[in-house]
């Protein structure tokens, strides 16, 4: 009689991509923004963003199968609480990255309140074309779709 000998489970070192992403997801939480949405516009996965800019970069992450999380809460160790536009994760390097649109450049008070977000974001160790990336626009110069792609190869 044939005895077969017992087979050594193989445990994975990294844990599968689809459990990670589902975990990263979840270390994040969503909705807590109280700045009210003005205007909304839905994006192919079925949310609601605040500009068509958003929208497009939503889907184009989407379309590139990078996870992403909307408007999470970010707790900074010394600045408080943000909401990045986009928490979006590199599944091949497992990093996380901020991604935010600055979408009204050419308007004063919002460049200001950006520029300040930024210095936040440094003074905590997030720092840009490293943790940070940024996309712009203005009035004269709208959202350039091929940069953004770009910054999605790059990064993501």
């Amino acid at each position: 009689m044939f005895m077969r000998r017992p087979q050594n489970i193989v445990q994975p070192i990294q844990m599968p991509i689809e459990q990670y992403i589902c975990e990263w997801k979840k270390s994040y939480e969503v909705n807590k923004n109280s700045i009210p949405m003005k205007v909304q516009y839905e994006t192919v996965n079925g949310e609601m963003v605040r500009s068509k800019s958003e929208k497009i970069i939503a889907d184009m992450l989407l379309k590139a199968g990078v996870p992403y999380i909307y408007e999470a809460e970010l707790k900074l160790a010394k600045d408080g609480i943000l909401y990045p536009d986009f928490i979006v994760l590199n599944v091949k390097t497992r990093k996380s990255f901020i991604w935010e649109h600055l979408g009204l450049c050419d308007l004063e008070e919002y460049a200001s309140k950006n520029i300040k977000k930024i210095a936040k974001y440094e003074r905590n160790g997030i720092m840009l074309g490293k943790d940070l990336i940024i996309s712009t626009e203005s009035e004269e110069a709208p959202l350039n779709i091929q940069v953004v792609a770009a910054k999605i190869a790059e990064y993501l």
